[in-house]
C-alpha cells in the first residue's frame, strides 16, 4: 500500500510570556551524562538513558538498580509503556526496544535522517491523541516525526518553536517539549504541535522530562547530573 507523508510547518510563538518555575525538590543521580528520563509504569523507579549509549533502571532517587546489557552509541530519548522501553539513539538514527522486566533488547529500527550527526533524535514518546510514536530532532531544523507501531515514519512536522528540543513527553492530552538551550518547557497542541503555554526552568543543560503520579514536572540535567521536580503552574499571562 502506498504511504502518504504529511509535511506541516508550525510557526514560532516567541511573543508568549513565560513564567519561571522554581524546583521544590532536587536530588543527584549516579547515572553519568543522563540525557532523558521516564517513570516505570507503577512509578516505583525511573528509566534513564545516558549519552554513553546505556539504558539504566533506577530507584525513585535516581540510584542505579539495573543496567541493560545491550548498549548503543548516543542514547538521548526514552519512553516506557506497560510492556516495553523505547530508546532513541541520536547518532545511529535508531529506535531500540527493550523488555521492562530484564531490560532485554528485543528489536530495533533505523529511521533515516540526513541532518547533522549530533542534531538527530533527541526524544521519543507516544502521542495518545494520534495513536503514534513521536521522535524529535534536536535542531537545524526541528522535526517531529510520527511513527507507526512498527517504528516506521508516517508523518512529519517541521517546527520553529525553540532554539532546540532535548525531550518530548505526552501527558494528559497534551504534548510537552523541553528546550535545553532556552531552558524552557513548552505545552503543545497534540495534533498540530503548536505552542499553547511555556515555562522557564532554572536548570543548566536540561536534557530529559517526565511527569510523576501527582502531575509534577520532572527534569533531569545532564551537566548537573541532577533530577529536579516542579509544580507546573497554570497561571500563564
Amino acid at each position: 500500500m502506498k504511504k502518504t507523508l504529511l509535511v506541516l510547518f508550525v510557526a514560532s510563538f516567541t511573543f508568549m510570556e513565560a513564567q519561571t518555575l522554581k524546583p521544590f525538590k532536587k536530588f543527584r543521580t549516579n547515572v553519568s551524562e543522563p540525557s532523558d528520563i521516564a517513570y516505570t509504569p507503577d512509578f516505583s523507579g525511573f528509566y534513564i538513558v545516558s549519552d554513553q549509549g546505556i539504558l539504566y533502571q533506577t530507584d525513585t532517587l535516581g540510584k542505579i538498580t539495573k543496567t541493560a546489557p545491550f548498549t548503543g552509541v548516543d542514547f538521548e530519548g526514552v519512553y516506557a509503556d506497560d510492556k516495553n522501553v523505547y530508546v532513541s539513539d541520536e547518532r545511529t538514527r535508531r529506535v531500540h526496544v527493550y523488555t521492562q522486566s530484564a531490560l532485554e533488547h528485543t528489536r530495533q529500527n533505523e529511521i533515516t535522517y540526513h541532518g547533522g550527526m549530533n542534531e538527530g533524535y533527541e526524544g521519543i514518546t507516544f502521542n495518545q491523541r494520534k495513536n503514534c510514536f513521536v521522535i524529535v530532532t534536536e535542531k537545524n531544523p526541528i522535526y517531529f516525526f510520527e511513527l507507526n507501531s512498527d517504528l516506521i515514519k508516517i508523518n512529519e512536522t517541521k517546527l520553529k518553536i525553540a532554539s532546540d528540543i532535548s525531550a518530548v513527553y505526552f501527558y494528559k492530552d497534551f504534548m510537552y517539549a523541553l528546550s535545553d538551550e532556552d531552558q524552557t518547557v513548552f505545552r503543545l497542541d497534540p495534533i498540530t504541535y503548536a505552542v499553547i503555554n511555556k515555562w522557564k526552568i532554572p536548570v543548566t543543560n536540561p536534557e530529559g522530562m517526565a511527569f510523576d503520579a501527582q502531575g509534577n514536572l520532572v527534569i533531569v540535567s545532564d551537566f548537573e547530573q541532577t533530577i529536579f521536580k516542579f509544580h507546573l503552574t497554570e497561571n500563564i499571562k
